[in-house]
């Protein structure tokens, strides 16, 4: 099957239903991290068995948490996920605020951006900001990951929002 469309189709569902179990009392925070940890080692596991592409490198993705929420899951996934299709990843792993992705920017150029906006706040300024900093450094496209919105919604050309793993999957394949 393959760990894309096993996280897709089981492990995303199952994190799922461990964070409820555990929001309702139904499982311990100590099982639910269990369940996590387990998937999310085996996302690094894969990760590292990656081999380096032989032919020319996609374009250049940063990928940045801007939430104290981290679904740390789904974000390694992704990382996984845009690696394995040979796009060059700027992975920091930690929670930044979203004025350090002109830092990275500094350091490594990219033409792509994905944020981890789980519990990201869709207020008018911190899109009108993201829509500014993708047009000062020539974004082509700011992909906001996990949205808890119900619907997708665009809010600007250059700006998409997804909503789980699978809506990653396919926005990525029909990216380049």
């Amino acid at each position: 099957m393959g760990i894309e469309e096993a996280y897709s189709r089981f492990f995303h569902p199952l994190l799922e239903k461990a964070r409820i179990l555990w929001q309702t009392g139904s499982l311990s925070r100590a099982q639910e991290q269990f369940i996590r940890n387990v998937i999310r080692n085996l996302i690094i596991i894969e990760d590292n068995l990656l081999k380096p592409g032989a032919s020319a490198a996609k374009p250049a993705i940063a990928m940045i948490n801007t939430s104290d929420l981290l679904s740390d899951s789904n974000f390694l996934f992704y990382k996984y996920v845009l690696k394995k299709r040979g796009f060059d990843v700027v992975f920091t792993g930690g929670i930044l605020p979203a004025p350090e992705v002109i830092e990275i920017y500094k350091i490594k150029p990219f033409e792509y951006l994905v944020v981890n906006s789980s519990s990201f706040d869709f207020a008018r300024n911190r899109v009108a900001y993201f829509n500014n900093l993708g047009k000062s450094l020539m974004i082509k496209k700011i992909i906001f990951t996990d949205s808890p919105e119900e619907a997708e919604q665009k809010y600007y050309d250059k700006m998409i929002i997804i909503r789980n793993p699978a809506g990653f999957l396919k926005l990525i394949d029909d990216l380049v």
